[in-house]
């Protein structure tokens, strides 16, 4: 019994040591880096169903600034947003129907 448990454990250690050595062959980002978006739109509507979702929409401001690259534009769509921010890098912000 205690042969089994132990060959059992050391199988696992094996394949759990090596399953972070699996390639992935993705050919837009070979060396697996995120690659930030010049553009990220902002609407309180968007959800986990909106196109982009995650990438280059978001629905704060907050994750919009996170995500959008140096230099990038983050288009916020008419709404409501309370959120406190820092920003930390150099963007261009356009607001749909601003006052």
């Amino acid at each position: 019994m205690k042969k089994k448990i132990m060959i059992t454990f050391l199988i696992s250690l094996i394949v759990f040591s090596f399953s972070g050595c699996i390639e992935n062959n993705n050919p837009n980002n070979q060396n697996n880096v995120r690659i930030s978006p010049e553009m990220v739109y902002i609407d309180d509507d968007y959800n986990d169903n909106t196109s982009g979702w995650g990438y280059d929409h978001f629905k704060t401001i907050e994750d919009g600034l996170r995500n959008v690259s140096e230099n990038g534009t983050i288009y916020i769509n008419e709404g409501l947003y309370y959120e406190n921010l820092i920003v930390n890098k150099t963007i261009n912000i356009i607001g749909e129907n601003k006052l």
